[in-house]
């Protein structure tokens, strides 16, 4: 599986032609995604599998004579994987065999985004295999990006750019360099999203960058002349992180 790469390669198995078809237009809608193949059953997966390199699987668990969960188990070399399915009882079942995300049918796009864009960025990051402490690994390089839809544009934003992230309800408010961007999605699906090496939530509304704090001065965090206040429930964990970080 490919680490770094401008395109995700993903491979849809699903037994049912409509899950496939809304798979490959969600999938036709985001430019990193690259559809490779759709397979009805994991055995023809399981042969595209060894002849191709794919980073993502959008995996049903109902299939006829292997389930998606028993083909997890086969798997030594185990891409991402986004399960799919109507059944909402093996949610735990599927974290358990490390999936990143398991969407619930029938999803929206907003829903899909936000699990493509985990995959994202644990790919550019490789969050998944860091066990640094906040701040030890931060690399602001200038391919580790995401990915933020507003108004039906998806828009392609640096982690180095991001200032911070405000809660807005069920928006989030994306504050970067030159641009604000209001999007869709919580805010704990942004921080399922980022590295905890790098970001870390300071208020219920509020994410910061380590790397973007220029001082804090009480209850408050200065970021580019704003002051974001650390909520009392995030304090204790906030100053820990700083220590370790030595910026305290």
């Amino acid at each position: 599986m490919t680490e770094k790469t401008n395109n995700i390669s993903c491979l849809i198995i699903d037994d049912e032609p409509p899950a496939q078809r809304v798979l490959e237009k969600y999938i036709t809608e985001i430019p990193f995604l690259k559809l490779e193949a759709k397979c009805k059953n994991v055995f023809e997966a399981s042969a595209l599998l060894h002849s191709q390199n794919i980073d993502l699987i959008f995996l049903d668990i109902n299939m006829p004579k292997m389930s998606g969960m028993d083909f997890l188990r086969t798997l030594k070399d185990t891409p991402y994987v986004i399960i799919t399915t109507a059944y909402s009882e093996y949610a735990l079942e599927g974290y358990e065999l490390n999936v990143t995300d398991y969407l619930h049918k029938p999803f929206s796009f907003e829903r899909f985004f936000q699990a493509v864009n985990k995959v994202s960025a644990r790919i550019q990051s490789n969050i998944t295999n860091t066990g640094a402490l906040p701040g030890e690994n931060m690399r602001p390089l200038q391919d580790d990006f995401i990915f933020v839809r507003e108004e039906k544009v998806n828009y392609r934003v640096n982690i180095s750019d991001i200032l911070l992230l405000e809660s807005l309800g069920d928006y989030v408010k994306v504050h970067t360099q030159n641009k604000i961007y209001l999007v869709y999605q919580t805010l704990r699906n942004f921080e399922a999203q980022l590295s905890p090496d790098s970001f870390i939530r300071v208020h219920k509304s509020f994410i910061v960058p380590f790397a973007k704090i220029d001082s804090i001065e009480g209850n408050f965090v200065k970021i580019s002349q704003k002051h974001i206040p650390i909520g009392v429930t995030y304090r204790k964990e906030f100053l820990e992180a700083l220590q370790k970080f030595r910026m305290l």
